[in-house]
């Protein structure tokens, strides 16, 4: 019998969350079937999804990789029309190359890839957060034939429709604490300081690389004063796309602080710090609430509504208004003073019940499609 062909399509999301969904989905389908994976993405994500040991074809994502493939020194003027025009030719060479069995799409920007991908014979599958409207247009244009919701927001599952409750990177707590004696010096408060994933779509690029820099800002210029009181030492996750801002860089000569780009075990070293400071990303709240330590998250102001339908109404785990200096400082200030509160807050992060692995129910989900629907 011959492989599953899947093709996995996290194409044009903020951050590294859709990219994760699907690197852990596939990871489950490989565990339970026979499967071709190749995942389809944009020039951007292909470094951290070589990492976890898939292949990857890049699709152009601005308009300088564009011209850098089609070779164009004149190209029309609309570019985002004709970016778009042109990704999606692109793409459906691809899917002639490979000729997949099921398309996977997180999120699914496109409705014509969609299209493109059942005029060759696959099967679609669409991958969803809670945003309503989104859901509406892709449901009442038929444009999926499955669609999952990787979150804890109750939902009807049925043939068509399944909520599998968070996707996450399971924990490997005995890595925990080699991490942290790695990371940080003995005998310190260790503090973790996440940025999020910092991958961006054409659109958003700058803007959202200067709010990852002004979150660091405003987290970083908090905790200087405090070194100097409280044996803390700060450590700055700020993600494979957004390197520490040139202003900052000073601030690494200082021996309360230093800088990680990128870990994928990070969820584990999550679980040995004391505190972890982050924006509310989907991959940094659920990796939090499963470490059942104590944060503090500020949502990037541009996605605040979205960032916080990201954090589970959970124990232990802080949502401010924002990127609000004067509220974490009060927080933070509290945490390292009375020891009292610093332990209630450890022991309510303890109390977040465990939640199960949601790429567990949606590869269940795509192989029930792919065995029980005949190709179109």
């Amino acid at each position: 019998m011959s492989s599953l062909r899947v093709m996995m399509c996290p194409i044009n999301g903020i951050g590294l969350g859709h990219v994760q969904r699907c690197v852990l989905i596939a990871e489950e389908l490989r565990k339970q079937a026979s499967v071709e994976i190749t995942f389809v993405s944009n020039t951007l994500y292909p470094q951290v999804i070589t990492m976890a040991g898939f292949g990857c074809v890049g699709l152009p994502q601005t308009w300088k990789d564009l011209t850098a493939n089609v070779g164009a020194k004149a190209l029309p003027l609309q570019e985002g029309v004709v970016a778009e025009e042109m990704r999606d030719e692109l793409f459906g060479s691809v899917l002639n190359i490979i000729r997949p069995d099921i398309t996977v799409f997180d999120p699914p920007v496109s409705v014509a890839m969609m299209g493109l991908a059942r005029e060759k014979g696959a099967r679609v599958v669409a991958i969803l957060r809670q945003n309503k409207g989104y859901f509406d247009a892709v449901a009442r244009r038929g444009a999926a034939d499955l669609v999952i919701l990787p979150s804890d927001a109750p939902g009807d599952s049925g043939d068509s429709l399944v909520s599998t409750g968070p996707v996450f990177r399971a924990l490997v707590l005995s890595r925990g604490a080699e991490l942290r004696q790695q990371y940080f010096p003995a005998f310190s408060t260790a503090v973790l300081v996440c940025q999020g994933g910092g991958g961006v779509t054409p659109a958003t690029c700058n803007y959202v690389r200067r709010q990852g820099h002004t979150f660091l800002d405003v987290v970083l210029t908090t905790l200087r004063p405090l070194a100097p009181r409280f044996p803390i030492h700060v450590l700055v996750s700020t993600g494979p796309f957004c390197p520490l801002p040139r202003p900052l860089l000073p601030c690494l000569h200082e021996p309360w602080l230093s800088q990680l780009s990128y870990l994928p075990s990070l969820p584990d070293l999550m679980a040995a710090v004391d505190l972890v400071i982050s924006t509310a990303g989907y991959n940094s709240a659920n990796e939090i609430y499963a470490a059942q330590v104590p944060a503090v998250l500020l949502p990037i102001d541009f996605d605040v509504e979205s960032q916080a339908l990201n954090v589970p109404c959970a124990p232990g785990m802080r949502v401010l208004d924002g990127f609000n200096g004067q509220q974490l400082a009060a927080y933070v200030m509290e945490f390292l003073q009375n020891s009292s509160v610093r332990q209630k807050e450890v022991e309510d992060a303890k109390t977040r019940h465990a939640r199960a692995l949601g790429q567990v129910a949606a590869a269940d989900a795509v192989l029930r499609l792919a065995h029980t629907s005949d190709r179109r």
